[in-house]
């Protein structure tokens, strides 16, 4: 099983359900664990969302773009926008009580087993 698949959106929030319901459906194809389908709607619904409203402040000229790499053990998800940025966090899930991050944030480090937000980018691991 291997997926490499990369696509821009538009900050538009409509879009961007639209946007997700497809990418879903293409991990649907490779993925069959509805636990993990779940999962995988949160981060993609929280971390472009995030990225619409406070990377890209939804300014509609700005893009979003979505990786998803899926191999036999696990499927990596990377959202960048074209914001500013935010400070390097890469969360202790022993000291999660520290994490500096909002709530979009902290609910994907807890569906995925490695997390990291640098500037305008997001990657996260999720072992299957």
């Amino acid at each position: 099983m291997l997926l490499d698949y990369s696509e821009s959106v538009e900050t538009d929030i409509e879009r961007i359900r639209e946007f997700n319901s497809k990418l879903v459906s293409l991990v649907r194809e490779y993925i069959t664990d509805e636990d993990v389908i779940f999962d995988v709607k949160l981060i993609l619904n929280e971390l472009t969302i995030n990225s619409a409203l406070h990377g890209n402040r939804l300014d509609p000229d700005k893009l979003i773009t979505v990786y998803v790499h899926i191999q036999d053990s696990e499927i990596k998800i990377v959202v960048k926008d074209q914001g500013c940025g935010i400070d390097c966090i890469k969360p202790n899930k022993e000291h999660n009580s520290e994490f500096v991050g909002g709530r979009g944030l902290c609910l994907v480090d807890a569906v995925v087993d490695e997390f990291e937000a640098c500037r305008n980018r997001v990657v996260c691991v999720k072992y299957l």
